[in-house]
């Protein structure tokens, strides 16, 4: 913030007046910058502005954020959501989806559910692309292990779940029985399984309903 000099000769309403000036200026500052941060979205898609962190002290990527923010009552408050509790968030120019992945136990009656995940959509259309990043820690021969990971989930139109692209031969045949040229093309080794970016783009450009 810039700094304000009052002279001690000045009258004191003067004083006020540049008192209340430079708070307002203040608060002015503070508003812009707070109503330009990230935001969450709730599971009521509200919307919800704040100061989003989603790294751990080490530097590596976390499940879960941290999200800060100024309630109703004009309070700072920090909470914790992984992506059962909010839709999503928007952070540093990109938007991060809670995504149901096609993974996790299958009856409900049980209270068991399916995993979530945050992840950004990296190719739109028919055959969208998700990508899942995270860091985990481990210890190899007692040594500690920082491993960065990249994840990535195929999405196909009107589905609710999102399926991880690690899929074997049979899977992918089954998966993608509705594009036989996606099939062929891995058959004869000219589109290889583990680039999903490729296969998606192709996918939408051959098979998807705009092609």
């Amino acid at each position: 913030f810039s700094e304000m000099i009052i002279s001690t000769s000045m009258p004191i309403m003067e004083m006020l007046r540049l008192l209340l000036l430079f708070t307002l200026s203040i608060l002015a500052t503070v508003t812009v910058s707070y109503s330009q941060s990230d935001f969450i979205v709730t599971m009521t898609s509200d919307t919800i502005y704040g100061e989003i962190d989603n790294t751990d002290y080490r530097g590596g990527i976390k499940e879960m954020i941290e999200f800060e923010f100024q309630n109703d009552k004009g309070k700072q408050k920090r909470k914790k959501y992984d992506a059962f509790d909010i839709k999503g968030f928007f952070l540093k120019g990109e938007f991060f989806q809670a995504k149901e992945i096609n993974e996790g136990a299958t009856d409900p009656s049980n209270g068991w559910r399916y995993i979530k995940i945050f992840a950004k959509k990296i190719v739109n259309g028919d055959l969208s692309l998700y990508l899942h990043e995270y860091t985990r820690y481990s210890n190899i021969n007692f040594l500690p292990n920082v491993v960065d990971e990249k994840l990535y989930y195929y999405e196909k139109k009107n589905e609710k779940r999102i399926q991880s692209t690690l899929m074997n031969k049979k899977e992918l045949t089954i998966y993608f029985s509705d594009c036989s040229t996606i099939l062929s093309k891995i058959e004869r080794k000219e589109l290889a399984k583990d680039d999903p970016e490729q296969i998606a783009k192709l996918y939408n450009n051959v098979c998807g309903t705009n092609k």
